[in-house]
């Protein structure tokens, strides 16, 4: 997409840092994602609906946008399929008006 001024995408890391001197060092992501997806996770029981038992949790990442970029306009991330390859899920982690 070429409008992507002042947005970007930040790709986190869903292994932990065994080599971390200190615990604080170490990505707190994977832990969290085991709380919630994991064997005994809350939400496991939706994700296993969703996407089977053997479905992978592919990527986790941020979309970063400044203030007063451009809206990033409607688009698909793959070509339609009779069956859905991925599901994205956008969760908004600030307060967002219709404005």
């Amino acid at each position: 997409e070429n409008r992507r001024k002042n947005r970007c995408d930040l790709l986190l890391s869903l292994v932990a840092d065994e080599n971390a001197e200190e615990a604080t060092d170490r990505s707190i992501i994977p832990d969290v994602l085991n709380q919630i997806l994991g064997d005994k996770g809350t939400l496991r029981p939706i994700y296993d609906e969703l996407v089977g038992p053997d479905g992978e949790f592919y990527e986790f990442a941020c979309v970063i946008t400044d203030k007063g970029s451009d809206r990033q306009q409607i688009h698909p991330d793959l070509p339609h399929r009779a069956q859905s390859p991925l599901y994205v899920i956008f969760l908004a982690l600030q307060d967002v008006t219709k404005e």
